[in-house]
């Protein structure tokens, strides 16, 4: 179950990183119109939810560097997630279930809500960088060819 989950969760980051992959710093600021955030925003926000989850499975958050390119930012984190879900699950399954949701249906409620957050994200991205970039092929670029 837990491979099931960290895969799950890198599947929907690898989605979100998927829509950024490429673009510059200067497009990754760029206010487009009708847009509240940034890409570069996005990723902060990203970020501080991975940043909250690893809190609660009493672990230390992956340590940003803001020198990176968004999608390098948010795969580095990601990644840093999926491998405390699979410490934290071996021998303390029920500990960690708990502390990751706050009580209730554990690490399979937070990482729902990351992917809910990271698909969410990448719809926003996709139209950021639409706005940018309107040759941008995104089905090609998005699920071809996806693992």
């Amino acid at each position: 179950m837990q491979t099931d989950l960290a895969m799950a969760l890198a599947a929907s980051r690898e989605f979100l990183v998927r829509q950024v992959r490429g673009l510059s710093s200067a497009e990754c600021d760029y206010l487009v119109t009708g847009m509240r955030q940034t890409i570069n925003q996005i990723v902060d926000h990203m970020l501080a939810n991975d940043a909250f989850c690893m809190d609660k499975l009493g672990a230390q958050p992956y340590v940003d560097d803001p020198s990176l390119s968004a999608d390098q930012r948010l795969t580095r984190s990601g990644l840093a997630l999926q491998q405390e879900i699979r410490r934290n699950w071996s021998d303390k399954e029920d500990e960690a279930l708990l502390r990751l949701a706050g009580g209730g249906e554990g690490i399979a409620k937070g990482v729902s809500y990351i992917q809910i957050e990271d698909f969410y994200h990448a719809g926003q991205a996709c139209w950021i960088r639409l706005a940018l970039q309107p040759e941008w092929d995104s089905d090609a670029d998005t699920y071809e060819p996806f693992p």
